[in-house]
């Protein structure tokens, strides 16, 4: 009856019967039906909404990342670790560092008088 997915009759659990291509399929909608032990029933609207993994990239954990480093540290000591979550794709992640944002530093804290 549905060629793409199954249901398991003790459980309800859903399972796809083979992968599904986002060029070819976005969204999958079955009407379910359960059934107890005295032919009681009822139903339910299914829907299963295929993502395209091509189009969900990495993501950084955080937005923003601080390290503390001793003054003349060394490349042998990590200085932090970043994560990335790559949900939809299973292919490796390289990361870059694009270029180095320059900060205003204060050399001088100067305390006006009140008014």
């Amino acid at each position: 009856m549905c060629d793409s997915i199954t249901i398991n009759p003790e459980t309800g659990t859903v399972r796809l019967k083979k992968a599904l291509d986002y060029a070819e399929v976005q969204r999958l909608e079955y009407i379910v039906q359960a059934t107890d032990g005295n032919n009681a029933s009822t139903t339910a609207e299914l829907t299963i909404n295929v993502i395209d993994h091509k189009a969900q990239g990495p993501r950084f954990n955080a937005t923003q990342y601080t390290a503390v480093v001793l003054e003349l540290s060394t490349n042998l000591i990590p200085a932090i670790t970043v994560y990335v979550s790559n949900k939809h794709c299973f292919s490796a992640v390289a990361f870059v560092a694009l270029k180095q944002m320059q900060r205003t530093q204060i050399n001088e804290v100067v305390v006006l008088p009140s008014a």
